[in-house]
């Protein structure tokens, strides 16, 4: 009973520092997304091209590769 204990506290910190890191990339990829679209909404501006009338949205697009 008492090496189940030391596994489960063993695991516990792990499991939170997981956790902790894959929300700060989701957060990274999330601004690293809309910082794209905003370069690439100013290029497009800058050089006078139509694209959100043609292309859809770099967010919608992502969502759908993501597991």
């Amino acid at each position: 009973m008492e090496s189940l204990a030391r596994i489960q506290v063993g695991k516990t910190p792990r499991d939170h520092f997981v956790k902790v890191v894959h929300d700060e990339l989701a957060n990274f990829e999330r601004k690293e997304i809309e910082f794209q679209k905003m370069e690439r909404d100013q290029r497009a501006a800058r050089l006078r091209l139509p694209i959100g009338k043609f292309y859809p949205r770099l967010s919608a697009s992502a969502s759908t590769f993501r597991s």
